[in-house]
């Protein structure tokens, strides 16, 4: 999982491939260790998912440009836009079914 630090990075090594899930998480969220689990479970199905995790409190700028408050939140890009997102507790299910659900 690709760990995004800076808004720079984000646009440089996410929003560049042509599928991405960005992670955002915050200290102290008890669900986040669970999705983070989930997603490195699907990035192993997904080879050409880029999947990114970032700390919306050491990269504050980050959870500003993308308009993202709660913890844990994933967004799914296709080819820099923008396209779906899922916040609070979620299974695996879900965001397998996220990413199914966009034509890629």
């Amino acid at each position: 999982m690709l760990k995004v630090e800076s808004p720079a990075q984000l646009s440089g090594q996410v929003l560049t491939a042509s599928k991405a899930l960005l992670f955002l998480t915050k200290p102290g969220c008890p669900e986040s260790p669970v999705v983070k689990d989930r997603l490195e479970r699907i990035a192993g199905r997904n080879s050409s998912l880029v999947i990114a995790m970032a700390d919306m409190s050491r990269v504050p700028g980050l959870a500003t440009v993308l308009k993202v408050s709660q913890s844990p939140t994933v967004v799914l890009f296709r080819r820099g836009q923008r396209i779906s997102e899922l916040t609070g507790r979620m299974t695996g299910m879900q965001i397998q079914a996220l990413v199914d659900s966009v034509h890629w």
